[in-house]
C-alpha cells in the first residue's frame, strides 16, 4: 500500500514540475511581449501556380507572374485571372519583377531568360542580361533594369539606353556591383542598394546623366576594439548607420524617406541618404551568441518584454508602402509587419553600442506604434498595394490573399491614380552601352575582381567551364576521366571554417536537383546531366506534372529530380543564425596569366520549400605563413586560423547569389601566380555546399590546344583532393 501511495505521489510531483516548467518557458515566454494584432486577410480564390511576381497597373489590373507557368491579369473588380499570350521563350521562364511604365507598357523580368516587354498585344524581347533583378520607374518616366552585369536605364523621351556606372574612381572597374534594388527621390535623384557593398547616391543632372555622389557602407566590423572578437552585425536591437552591406530591397515613402531592407534588419534614411538608422529582428541576440570568437564580454540581450518592438526577424527582402501611407515589411521567412513609418522616426540614435539608448529608443517607439502581423510561418514572395489600401501578397506556399490594416488606426488619405500615357508603337531599342571587355590584363598577384554570374548553364559545363582545371562533386563521382585535370598548372583544396568553438570536418554528400522543362526535350536534357556530372550509381527518379495551358497554347513539363555530389560545410545540427561554419577553398596558381575561376552551387533547399540559402563569397590573398603552418597539415586548426584572419582583413572581391535553386556559376577574375582563400560563407543559411570548381586561363587564344597537354584525373587521383 505504501508503495502503491508513493508511487502516485511521485506521479502527482512529476505533472506539478511539468506544468511549472511548461507555464516559464512557454506559456510566459510567449506572452512577455505584444506581438500586435493580426491583420484582416481574405484569400484570392485564383488557381494559379507558383506566384512568383504581383504588379497593380494603377488602375484596375494586377499583373500576376509565375514560377514557369505564365503571366495572368487579374481584375480587382470582378475578382477574375486569365492567362496572357506571352511569348514561347516567356512560358516556362521564372518571372522575377513585373512593372507597368509610363506609356502603359509592360516589363517583365525573369531570371534566366532576360527582359520581356508588351506594347500592347505585341512582344519584344532583350536579352543583354539573363538574370534581372530588378525594373522600377523613376518619376520623368525612365525605365532602370538591373541585370548580373550592370544597371541600364532606358529613357522614353529619346528611345535610348545607356549603362550607369556606379563604380568609385579609386576602385577596380572591371569589377561587378550588382544592383538588387533601386529607388528615387522628389528631385529624381538615384539610390542604388548592391547585393553586397551597401547603398550609392547617384544625382540627376538636367541633362538626365547620373553621377556617384555618395557611397553608403556599413562597418566592416562592430563592437569594440579592432580584433576578430567582433560582430559582423551590430550588437545592439537599434543604432545609427546602415547595419549591413547586403541590401534586399530599398524604397521611397510618400513623405520622402529613404528605407532599406538588408540581412540584419530594416534602415532608413530622412535627410537624403546623409544619416542612417537601423532596426533588428527578434533573432540578433541569437547572432550575438553565435558569433564565431563567442558572445562578447558583458554582452547582454534586450528584455524579451522589449521584443514586441523589434521585427520578427533580421533579413528583410521585401518593402511595400501602400496607398494610405502604412508600411509593410515582409520577413524572409516569418511572414510581414504593417505599421505606421512614424514610429520609426528620431534625429538621433547611439553612434556607439550603447543599449541603455537603445532600450529608451524602442520604449518610446512602442508608444508610437501598434504592430499589426499579417503571417507567422511562411515567406512572403511578393506584395502590391491595392487601390482600395489594402495589400495584396503570395507567400512561399503559394497561397493569394489580401490583407487589411485596421482603418480605425490610420487617417485615411486619398492618393491621385497615376495617369497613364496612350499605348504607342515604340518599342526600346535594342543597342545597349555594356561593358564587356576586361581592362585589367596587365594586373600582378594578387588580384580579384568579380565577373559576373551564369544563370543559364546548369550542369552541361562541359566547354563552357573547366577547360584548363574542373573538379565535379568532390572528386569522387564515376565521371572523373571527363575532367581536365593539371595540378602543375594549378590546385584546390577545400576546407572548412569554425564554429561553436569547434571544426567539423568536411563532407561529401549528395545533392538533389530538380528541374522542369519540355518532354520533348527530355531526352536530350537527360543525355546531358549522364556526361555533365550525374551520378550514375544513385537512383534517379522522374515524374509528370499535371498538364498547364496558356492561353491557346498547351505545354507538357517534365519534374525531374537528379542526384550530384558536392562538398558540404556540415552545417546540419548547427543554428542557421550562427556565423558558420562556413566553406573555404585554397586555389593555387603556379604560371603567371589572368585565370577564371568559376564555382557552381545547387540549392536543394527550394525543392522543398524550405528557406532559400543565400551565400557571400569572398576572395582573400594568401594567408600569411605563420597564420596558415598548422602542425602536421591540420586542415581543421587552418580553417579556426583562416577564419580569425579573414576577420580583419578587406576582401579583393565580393559576391553574393541568392536564388538559385537550378544552380550558378559566380565567376571571378584571379592573377597569377599566387595563391588565394575563397570563403564562403553560408550567410545565416543552413550551411554550404559546393557541386564544383572551375578554373580556365583567359591569356590564351587555343583552349584545345592546352586540352591535348592536360593528363585525365585519375581515381588514384581522388583521396588527394580533400586533406
Amino acid at each position: 500500500m505504501r508503495r502503491l501511495l508513493f508511487i502516485v505521489l511521485l506521479i502527482a510531483v512529476i505533472l506539478f514540475i511539468t506544468q511549472i516548467i511548461y507555464f516559464v518557458f512557454f506559456r510566459v515566454r510567449t506572452e512577455r511581449y505584444n506581438e500586435g494584432q493580426p491583420l484582416n486577410s481574405s484569400s484570392v480564390a485564383v488557381h494559379i501556380h507558383n506566384i512568383s511576381a504581383l504588379h497593380h497597373d494603377g488602375v484596375n489590373t494586377v499583373w500576376i507572374g509565375t514560377d514557369k507557368h505564365g503571366i495572368y491579369c487579374f481584375d480587382v473588380t470582378t475578382k477574375e485571372s486569365q492567362p496572357i499570350s506571352v511569348p514561347n521563350e516567356l512560358k516556362t521562364a521564372s518571372v522575377r519583377s513585373l512593372v507597368v511604365d509610363h506609356q502603359n507598357r509592360l516589363w517583365v523580368g525573369t531570371s534566366c531568360h532576360g527582359l520581356f516587354v508588351k506594347n500592347g498585344n505585341d512582344w519584344k524581347h532583350y536579352d543583354f542580361g539573363t538574370r534581372i533583378f530588378t525594373i522600377r520607374v523613376a518619376p520623368n518616366g525612365d525605365v532602370f533594369v538591373s541585370t548580373e552585369n550592370s544597371l541600364t536605364v532606358y529613357s522614353p523621351a529619346s528611345d535610348t539606353w545607356k549603362d550607369i556606372e556606379i563604380h568609385p574612381d579609386d576602385q577596380n572597374s572591371n569589377d561587378i556591383w550588382q544592383v538588387a534594388d533601386v529607388t528615387f527621390d522628389a528631385k529624381g535623384n538615384l539610390f542604388a542598394g548592391t547585393n553586397c557593398h551597401g547603398i550609392i547616391r547617384l544625382n540627376r543632372d538636367d541633362s538626365g546623366n547620373y553621377t556617384v555622389s555618395k557611397f553608403i557602407s556599413a562597418k566592416r566590423r562592430f563592437g569594440p576594439g579592432s580584433t576578430p572578437n567582433v560582430s559582423p552585425v551590430p550588437l545592439d536591437p537599434c543604432g545609427e548607420g546602415l547595419p549591413s552591406n547586403q541590401i534586399n530591397t530599398i524604397l521611397t515613402s510618400s513623405d520622402g524617406t529613404i528605407w532599406a531592407g538588408t540581412t540584419a534588419g530594416l534602415t532608413w534614411s530622412r535627410d537624403g541618404g546623409e544619416t542612417w538608422f537601423f532596426l533588428r529582428g527578434r533573432d540578433y541576440g541569437d547572432k550575438i551568441r553565435g558569433l564565431l570568437a563567442g558572445t562578447p564580454y558583458k554582452w547582454k540581450e534586450i528584455p524579451r518584454a522589449r521584443f514586441g518592438e523589434l521585427l520578427p526577424e533580421d533579413d528583410i527582402p521585401l518593402l511595400i508602402e501602400d496607398t494610405n501611407g502604412i508600411l509593410w515589411i515582409g520577413t524572409k521567412s516569418l511572414g510581414c509587419v504593417a505599421i505606421k513609418p512614424d514610429a520609426f522616426y528620431r534625429e538621433t540614435l547611439p553612434k556607439s553600442d550603447d543599449p541603455e539608448t537603445a532600450m529608451a529608443f524602442l520604449e518610446e517607439m512602442s508608444k508610437v506604434a501598434t504592430r499589426f502581423y499579417g503571417t507567422k510561418t511562411d515567406q512572403i514572395v511578393t506584395m502590391t498595394p491595392l487601390p482600395n489600401g489594402t495589400m495584396m501578397l503570395a507567400s512561399r506556399s503559394g497561397h493569394l490573399e489580401t490583407m487589411e490594416y485596421p482603418v480605425d488606426h490610420i487617417a485615411t488619405k486619398t492618393i491621385a491614380t497615376p495617369k497613364k500615357q496612350e499605348s504607342t508603337a515604340l518599342f526600346p531599342k535594342t543597342k545597349i552601352i555594356l561593358k564587356t571587355e576586361s581592362a585589367n590584363k596587365n594586373q600582378e598577384y594578387p588580384y580579384a575582381s568579380f565577373v559576373g554570374i551564369d544563370y543559364v548553364t546548369q550542369r552541361n559545363w562541359e566547354g563552357q567551364y573547366g577547360k584548363t582545371y574542373a573538379l565535379i562533386g568532390g572528386g569522387s563521382m564515376p565521371h572523373d576521366k571527363l575532367i581536365a585535370f593539371d595540378e602543375t598548372l594549378c590546385k584546390v583544396r577545400p576546407f572548412v571554417g569554425f564554429v561553436g568553438n569547434r571544426t567539423r570536418p568536411l563532407e561529401r554528400i549528395t545533392l538533389v536537383q530538380s528541374h522542369t522543362h519540355h518532354h520533348h526535350e527530355a531526352h536530350e536534357h537527360n543525355h546531358n546531366h549522364d556526361h555533365h556530372g550525374t551520378n550514375d550509381q544513385h537512383n534517379e527518379h522522374e515524374k509528370h506534372d499535371e498538364h498547364e495551358e496558356h492561353g491557346e497554347h498547351h505545354e507538357h513539363h517534365e519534374s525531374v529530380a537528379k542526384n550530384l555530389m558536392a562538398w558540404s560545410s556540415n552545417g546540419n545540427g548547427v543554428p542557421k543564425t550562427y556565423d558558420g561554419q562556413h566553406l573555404w577553398c585554397e586555389v593555387k596558381l603556379n604560371k603567371p596569366g589572368r585565370y577564371c575561376l568559376s564555382l557552381f552551387f545547387v540549392d536543394p533547399d527550394i525543392i522543398t520549400n524550405k528557406n532559400p540559402r543565400d551565400y557571400l563569397i569572398q576572395i582573400l590573398p594568401e594567408i600569411p605563413v605563420p597564420k596558415i603552418r598548422t602542425p602536421k597539415g591540420d586542415w581543421r586548426e587552418l580553417g579556426r586560423r583562416a577564419d580569425e584572419w579573414a576577420a580583419e582583413q578587406t576582401p579583393l572581391a565580393a559576391a553574393r547569389v541568392t536564388d538559385f535553386g537550378n544552380g550558378v556559376y559566380p565567376r571571378f577574375e584571379l592573377t597569377g601566380s599566387g595563391t588565394y582563400y575563397i570563403k564562403i560563407d553560408k550567410n545565416y543559411s543552413r550551411k554550404v555546399d559546393l557541386c564544383a570548381v572551375f578554373i580556365d586561363r583567359l591569356d590564351v587564344d587555343a583552349p584545345s590546344e592546352i586540352l591535348s597537354e592536360i593528363p585525365e584525373k585519375t581515381t588514384e587521383q581522388t583521396p588527394d583532393i580533400i586533406p
